[in-house]
This record gives C-alpha cells, structure tokens and sequence, in this order.
C-alpha cells in the first residue's frame, strides 16, 4: 500500500517537471526579440533592415529576431552606410551614425535630372511613366533619378516607347524617330497607260501599285490625254492595300478647249513645274493645257523659287519670264535652306515625304533641325538620308545613287 502511494506521487511529480519545462520554452521562445534604436546625423536617414524600408532616423525597430541582421542608412547627399548588427532577446540596441556628404556632385542633395526629347516629326505627344508632359521638342526637369518609361505618339504614326536611366544633375537626350503608319493604294484605269498623282505627285503609268502611303485620306487625279481628268479622294488604311478601277470619259474637241504656256527663265535650265508636276527644264513651251486657273512653280538650285497662279485662255499662249533672285544666307532666319545634288542628275527629291523637284534643286524655308530626305531615280537604289537644317544656312547635299544590279 505504501508503494502504490509512492509510485502516485513520483508520477505526478514527474508530471509536473515536465510541464514546468515546457513553460519555461515557450516563456524562451516569446522572449527571442529584441529592439534596435537608430539615430543620425543629419537626421531623416532612410533606415533599412535585412533590405527593408522601416523608416526615418531617429527611430526605434521592434520585434527584431535573436542574431545578426543587416542595416543600412541612405540620405541624398550623403554615402551610403552599412552595417550587420547583433540584435540580443529583450535588449534594445542603440545604433549612433554619423553620414559623411558625397563629394563634388552637383544637384545631389535633390537626386534628379533632365530629360530633353526630340521627335521626328515634331509636334509629338511626350509621356514620362504614363504622365503627359507636353509635345516634342521638350526638356523635362527634375525627374527622379533612376529609370523611367518614355513614350511619344503622333497621329498616323506607331508609338515609340523607350526606357531610359536620368543620373543626377544631368541631362539625358532622347530622339524618338516616329515610324509612319503606311498602305498602297493599286490603280487600274480604262484606258490604261493613264497618269496618276497621289496628292498631286506624279506616281507613273497605270496599272499601278503605290506603296508607302500614310494612313489617311488621299487626293488622287488620274489623267490621259483626249480624255478628261478623273479626281477623287481615297481613305489609305495601315497595311492594306486599296484598289481604285478608274474608266475614263473621251473628250469631244479636246484640242479647241486647250491654251499654251511658255516660259523662259533667267538664269536658264531651271525646273518648271505646273499644278506641282513636273514639266521640264526652261525654256520651254507647254501645249494642250486645260482652260482654267493653274500654278506654275520655276525652281533652280541656289536661288528662291518663283511661283505664280495664271488663269489660261483657250487658244492663247501666256508667256512668262521670271527672273530668279539667289538665296542669301541671314543670321535672323528660323529657317535654312536645302541644296541638293545628285548622280545622276534629274532625280526625283523628297523632303519630309514631300516632293520637291527634280536635282539638282534648292528648297528654301525649311524649319531648323532635322529632316527626312529621298532621292529616287529609275534604275537606282533609293537615296535616304536625315539631315540637319541650320537657321539662315544653305545645307548641300550631294546624293550618289547606286545602280540596282
């Protein structure tokens, strides 16, 4: 009886022991934190530990696991400092931290810089990290240093988006050359072996497909001679091409309906041009034209072009004798000029996808900066090349044309 009542009693006794080490582990197990107090000089530090933002010195972290733990203080202005600190149960750690200031680096203190943005073509919608700044050209000021997300758009043109890194207290330049947003337009005329002008552009000989159309509507005129003129205007989508059948009307007593026009230049052999066509060089006599209201345009290089709307009688010659003026360079323009050459002479020039004329030729009043060129002539690669217009300068350009093999 007595054993038994001993036995109880060491039992419960060992019962006891164990409960009591387990309370004592879990007592262990809440108490394995301790705290860390940080203080800088200056003060307003960013305070990382273990690679995480906890605040703004001076400050105190709670709840910091037993052990060692990384910390860090940033300021703008100041060099990093870094540290791995021990954290002990129950105890709170006091971190003092004086930051030195970095050196020599302008506009530091604020961590920002700038943004210049040039586009072709201008006038382009300009986004940093998806917020609108205004349109091209354009500077934008204190950007945060680090990366950010450029995007430009225009109208008719595929977006450019670029990512670029703004370092601090310098300016970054971006150029966004926009990519038109291009179709063709196919055109079959009866009958055929008509001319045909997009935009008032000479395209060639029907049946044809022009390729390289922005998006958008087109003024298109389809011509023959003993017929009448076919005008129309057509909508161009991205990547698809249009189809346009034209069937011309015969034109009774076509030739008692016509007027003529001569011209002689001085100086000679300039590019004559009527309603933005090209005629040929001067002297020269125009016959078989359409009674009404015309322009003719002379254009020789290194002088202004003359331009002059006539209205032309039917039956009558109207005879013209411009004399060219030679393009002076001035200090006070905001435009410049553009002189181009080319081999072989007589090539079709394209500027800012607009016809000029034929080479050798000047194209004046062209807006400073930079612009888009094209020189094409049968049996040849075509010429591309971006150039650079200065204010009150004649920019020269001679273009080599490679045969196609």
């Amino acid at each position: 009886m007595v054993k038994q009542k001993f036995r109880w009693r060491l039992f419960f006794l060992l019962l006891l022991v164990v409960a009591l080490n387990q309370a004592y582990a879990e007592s262990n197990a809440t108490n394995q934190t301790g705290s860390l107090y940080v203080i800088s000089t200056p003060a307003a530090a960013s305070l990382y530990v273990d690679n995480i933002l906890k605040g703004y010195t001076p400050i105190t972290v709670t709840n910091l696991t037993a052990g060692t733990h990384p910390v860090k203080l940033t300021k703008a202005g100041y060099n990093d400092y870094s540290i791995v600190k021990s954290i002990y149960a129950g105890v709170t750690e006091v971190l003092n931290v004086t930051l030195t200031p970095v050196q020599n680096q302008t506009n530091q203190t604020n961590k920002t810089g700038n943004l210049n943005v040039t586009s072709y073509p201008l006038g382009a919608n300009l986004y940093v990290d998806n917020l609108y700044k205004g349109t091209t050209p354009l500077t934008v000021t204190n950007l945060t240093t680090g990366i950010h997300t450029v995007n430009v758009t225009r109208s008719n043109y595929y977006d450019y988006t670029a990512i670029v890194f703004i370092s601090t207290g310098q300016t970054t330049s971006l150029h966004a050359k926009l990519l038109r947003k291009t179709g063709n337009l196919s055109v079959a005329s009866n009958p055929a072996g008509a001319n045909l002008y997009v935009d008032n552009h000479y395209k060639g000989i029907t049946p044809i497909t022009v390729k390289g159309l922005s998006e958008g509507i087109h003024a298109v005129k389809v011509t023959k001679y003993g017929y009448y003129d076919y005008t129309t205007t057509q909508y161009i989508y991205a990547n698809k091409t249009a189809a346009l059948n034209v069937t011309l009307t015969f034109a009774q007593n076509q030739t008692n309906a016509t007027a003529t026009l001569s011209v002689a230049s001085n100086p000679t052999g300039a590019n004559l041009y009527l309603d933005n066509f090209f005629k040929g060089y001067t002297p020269l006599t125009l016959t078989g034209l359409s009674v009404g209201n015309h322009t003719v345009k002379v254009a020789k290089g290194g002088y202004y072009n003359y331009t002059k709307t006539i209205y032309f009688s039917a039956g009558q010659t109207t005879t013209l004798n411009p004399t060219l003026t030679p393009v002076q360079n001035t200090t006070n323009q905001t435009t410049g000029n553009l002189y181009v050459t080319s081999t072989p002479n007589g090539a079709l020039l394209y500027v800012d996808n607009v016809f000029e004329g034929l080479t050798p030729i000047t194209v004046p009043f062209l807006s400073a900066g930079y612009h888009p060129v094209k020189v094409i002539a049968g049996g040849y690669k075509n010429y591309t090349r971006t150039i650079k217009i200065y204010k009150g300068q004649t920019t020269k350009l001679n273009a080599t044309l490679t045969k196609m093999s």
